[in-house]
């Protein structure tokens, strides 16, 4: 009997071995390797927000780890079970634009027939549509964004959308979808609701944020496509956290994440949404904490006419969680997703969208899945045009970026700002709002609004001069917050020069430190949440500061 159970418990060591000996040899191979286990040995994890969580079903969680966190795990003996690749399971349908001039939208364009689409759909219709390089990935590959707008040469007085996917290299329903999205925007420009959209929004299309990822084994083919970019990082997980700092996966930004949070400050995007795979679900703010976002109903229309609007399609598409919609937190946290940032850092509004239960579809369902999605994409444009359209000037006519504060409402860095133009675009669920315009050196104008839902409301807030200090938006200690390069300190706080004033990082690093009685400061920081603190040897002040 000893024996038999000895024999045993050395099976299962053999095959535990081999499990493990099998997904080093992938990690060797891929950077990266697909495991699960028990989730009941989260507990032991220390800081499991940063692994790359795929999907949790019933008690078993199933990650992409790098080497270091497969380290860990062996270290903290959790017992793994290697998983199937993806994007291994079968030779995917690839188009390749020299050899077939026509795309029928039923296979993957390979890199070169990718860059080729995105150059035509700007040279044949150069008068809506103009190619941008967002920037460059590790590997050099471009990140391209096509321009659709019926004034496409110039920035016009218009809210700014953006779709973007495919940031996890291996998840491609929607690299494809966007593609297709694009080329019927384009021949459809003579469609009244297509048109409408396009003369009244500046629309920005991203198919494909993570070129070495999908690409990981050659231009020609996207099967071995990898999650992570070159570096093996997971481009998720490396934008600036609200809790968890600007590096809360502890490596530095990758080329990828650099350009893309530059090219989102540029455009100042109101309304975005971000494709992944693995589910069929709309996730909305936030995901790293648990507390609901100020718009949390709000966003919950807009997802739910999305996937409504899908239903009459598809019933049995996107019916997971409430129906095809969830909060990200109450799905599962991450730190350092892109959703997060946009909606706390940009005070955009993002929502992540996984289109497909399967990361790689076979190249043939992809007109089905065009199919149950492409009203609801055209939908979804079209939130920009409603909610309240603003702008705000001085007593002369000129913009003044102003602070949107919903009074009673807003929290987290959900207000917004109006752009350099004074224009700003606030979304929000009907009802009856009271809204403070502020800016520096102006005097805070309060109005009431009353909004519809699916519906615009135009106002023009004009703001005087201040004489003093005494109105109610340089009453606040430090202004602005968020802040862009310079703050403003109230120092009538402190009654002699003693003072020291010290910028920290959320891990209580002091990384600027300035004597002496100022009124305000140049900040050349990375974006992210900082501790600002102002003392002398009687009174001491600390505020959290946004740095965008």
């Amino acid at each position: 009997m000893i024996k038999k159970i000895l024999s045993i418990l050395f099976s299962i060591i053999q095959i535990y071995v081999i499990a493990q000996n099998n997904v080093q040899q992938v990690l060797n191979n891929r950077n990266e390797a697909i495991v699960s286990f028990s989730t009941k040995y989260l507990t032991k994890i220390p800081d499991f927000k940063k692994l790359s969580i795929d999907k949790i079903k019933n008690d078993t969680i199933t990650v992409y780890i790098t080497q270091k966190q497969y380290n860990k795990l062996v270290e903290l003996n959790i017992p793994l079970k290697q998983e199937q690749i993806p994007s291994l399971v079968s030779n995917f349908k690839m188009f390749n634009i020299n050899l077939k001039s026509t795309n029928e939208w039923n296979s993957y364009p390979d890199y070169s027939s990718y860059i080729s689409l995105m150059n035509k759909f700007s040279t044949d219709f150069p008068e809506i549509c103009k190619l941008d390089t967002i920037g460059y990935s590790v590997n050099n590959r471009l990140l391209l964004a096509l321009k659709i707008s019926d004034n496409v040469a110039i920035q016009e007085d218009e809210p700014a959308f953006f779709y973007t996917s495919s940031m996890h290299g291996d998840e491609l329903t929607g690299y494809v979808l966007l593609l297709h999205l694009a080329d019927y925007l384009l021949t459809n420009y003579d469609n009244t609701k297509i048109k409408n959209l396009i003369n009244n929004v500046e629309i920005y299309i991203n198919p494909l944020a993570n070129p070495d990822g999908t690409f990981k084994t050659g231009d020609e083919t996207v099967s071995g496509a990898t999650r992570f970019n070159a570096n093996g990082i997971d481009l998720n997980r490396n934008f600036p956290d609200i809790e968890d700092g600007n590096h809360p996966d502890d490596n530095e930004w990758q080329p990828e994440t650099v350009a893309m949070m530059d090219f989102m400050k540029k455009h100042n995007f109101n309304l975005s949404m971000n494709f992944h795979g693995g589910e069929e679900v709309l996730n909305y703010p936030w995901d790293t904490f648990k507390k609901r976002h100020a718009d949390d109903k709000w966003f919950q229309y807009i997802c739910r006419q999305y996937v409504d609007t899908a239903h009459k399609v598809d019933a049995n598409y996107m019916t997971v969680f409430d129906n095809g919609i969830t909060n990200g937190y109450d799905w599962y946290s991450i730190s350092g997703g892109r959703q997060d940032y946009v909606t706390y850092f940009l005070h955009g509004r993002e929502v992540t969208t996984e289109l497909s239960k399967v990361k790689l579809i076979d190249a043939e369902e992809l007109p089905a899945f065009w199919n149950k999605n492409y009203k609801s994409l055209i939908n979804y444009i079209d939130q920009t045009t409603y909610g309240i359209h603003g702008i705000v000037t001085n007593s002369k006519g000129s913009p003044i970026t102003a602070n949107i504060k919903i009074n009673n409402y807003d929290t987290d860095s959900s207000s917004i700002f109006s752009n350099k133009k004074g224009l700003f675009y606030r979304y929000l669920q009907a009802g009856v709002y009271s809204i403070t315009i502020s800016a520096v050196g102006y005097i805070s104008k309060t109005v009431d609004i009353v909004l519809e839902n699916n519906k615009k409301t135009d106002i023009s807030i004009q703001l005087e001069k201040s004489t003093g200090i005494n109105d109610t938006y340089n009453t606040n200690i430090l202004y602005p917050n968020p802040v862009n390069n310079k703050i403003y300190f109230n120092n009538n706080y402190f009654c002699n020069n003693n003072i020291e004033y010290t910028i920290s990082n959320i891990n209580g690093v002091i990384v600027k430190r300035y004597l002496g009685k100022k009124s305000s400061f140049n900040i050349n920081l990375p974006a992210g949440v900082y501790i600002f603190t102002a003392k002398n040897n009687k009174k001491i002040f600390t505020k959290k500061i946004i740095i965008q």
